[in-house]
């Protein structure tokens, strides 16, 4: 997943967004846009949020980030392969971010409470901070390192 930084630094494999002095190109969006139709969530949200990152006023990221937020999550739940605990972590914290940025999403409001439900069924304690990126990286379980990575993805 290659991401440009706003200090033109790149992230991750392959990408050339032409970020420079915190600011970012329209072919960034159509790129970023691109990823989403292709299915690339992953690699949209990277980009977004690193845009965000680089922009204190977010105003026009929003709707592309949870956009990009909740086709992870739609991507992730119906998949057997992903452990359900990590899964039900990636969700959590995506539809917490989505709720961050945008308070009264009703997508993120009627899916969070069943992954809630989770988190108590089996006395799970809720992840310390909201940092989806931190589950594009491998985690570990219950002593475990397990990858998120979504097939076809």
């Amino acid at each position: 997943q290659d991401v440009e930084s706003a200090t033109g630094n790149s992230r991750g494999p392959g990408g050339t967004s032409g970020q420079v002095s915190g600011e970012w190109k329209q072919d960034d969006m159509e790129g970023v846009r691109t990823m989403m139709r292709q299915g690339r969530m992953d690699d949209a949200i990277l980009m977004l949020e690193t845009m965000a990152e680089s922009k204190p006023d977010i105003t026009e990221l929003v709707g592309p980030l949870v956009e990009a937020h909740l086709g992870y999550i739609e991507l992730l739940a119906p998949l057997d392969a992903v452990m359900p605990e990590l899964k039900n972590r990636i969700m959590w914290s995506h539809y917490s971010r989505v709720l961050e940025l945008e308070p009264e999403n009703e997508v993120a409001k009627e899916g969070l409470p069943a992954v809630l439900e989770y988190f108590d069924e089996f006395n799970i304690e809720l992840p310390e901070e909201i940092n989806p990126i931190h589950f594009f990286e491998p985690v570990t379980i219950n002593g475990e390192l397990v990858s998120p990575e979504i097939p076809g993805t």
